[in-house]
């Protein structure tokens, strides 16, 4: 398939999913008790409290989203600005891994009070997948042929001159756009939070 439908592919998954679990809870409003626990303690202890509002119930949902926005655009930022090579497919998993540990932790804490889920295993699960991605990609990134092609002076991600990975090149005017993503997800993800 082309680069259009790799970006479908990799960008839509998370929004359904989050939408998916905005219709369950629309259709199961009334079941939604009227004061909920939203966050808990190391020791799952319930630690913080809303009410059955658009807020406390669809706020994370949106908060989810709004996280993930810059982190997608960072993917495709990576596959289409950067040189190909393993490192990049390396670094595109890492991320990916990260949304999709967002996604679901944000899909799962609106549903706590409808489904039995047992709360302390919701973050050791995201946790779990986000590290071993991570493993995997440092893993592949270090391996013979995992050098990327030298740069070019308008890509917009270029190999980091130390270490591994990759960063921003400053002087593609898309840097600026992403990191405007990054810091402007922070005062919405905060409007929307119960």
């Amino acid at each position: 398939m082309g680069g259009r439908w790799w970006v479908v592919r990799v960008v839509a998954p998370p929004f359904l999913i989050l939408a998916a679990v905005a219709w369950y809870l629309h259709g199961h409003w009334d079941q939604i008790p009227l004061r909920f626990p939203v966050h808990w303690s190391a020791g799952g202890v319930p630690n913080r409290w809303t009410n059955r509002s658009w807020r406390g119930v669809f706020g994370p949902l949106i908060a989810g989203g709004i996280m993930m926005i810059p982190m997608l655009a960072m993917c495709v930022a990576l596959r289409y600005g950067a040189r190909p090579g393993r490192g990049r497919s390396a670094a595109t998993a890492c991320l990916l891994a990260a949304t999709y540990a967002i996604c679901l932790s944000f899909s799962i804490i609106p549903l706590l009070p409808l489904v039995a889920i047992p709360v302390p295993l919701v973050p050791l699960a995201a946790a779990g997948a986000l590290v071993a991605v991570v493993v995997w990609s440092v893993i592949r990134m270090k391996g013979p042929g995992a050098k990327p092609a030298d740069p070019a002076p308008g890509d917009l991600f270029v190999p980091k001159g130390q270490g591994m990975g990759y960063t921003l090149n400053f002087r593609n005017p898309w840097s600026w756009v992403i990191i405007a993503l990054f810091v402007l997800s922070i005062p919405a993800m905060i409007l929307v939070l119960p």
